[in-house]
């Protein structure tokens, strides 16, 4: 079974947005992301899908991660991700603070 536990974004200078590297869904069916957000930081997390790992479009398949002050989010996806690549566009509205994203995915 493969299991990836990685930090897409770790983000200590979040005065402007940041976009991560893609992560490839090879075999990753259930997905979990969480959020730590420091400080009174303020944003979204938006996940976008990609079948080719060029172009890119917000899934429908899971909401934006609005970032929580002082604290964390957690996204759980208990579905079939049949999108090739995953990636997570960190958008600042305000505030200031640090932002780290964790990404679990596990699969056959």
């Amino acid at each position: 079974m493969r299991n990836e536990n990685i930090i897409p974004l770790n983000l200590v200078n979040t005065s402007v947005g940041a976009t991560s590297l893609p992560i490839q869904l090879f075999f990753l069916s259930v997905l979990s992301v969480q959020v730590v957000s420091t400080g009174n930081l303020a944003g979204r997390i938006e996940i976008s899908v990609s079948n080719d790992s060029l172009n890119w479009a917000v899934s429908n398949a899971f909401p934006d991660m609005n970032l929580v002050v002082n604290g964390t989010a957690i996204l759980n996806a208990n579905t079939e991700s049949a999108f090739a690549y995953i990636r997570f566009v960190f958008v600042r509205t305000g505030g200031t603070g640090n932002c780290k994203l964790i990404f679990n995915g596990k699969g056959g």
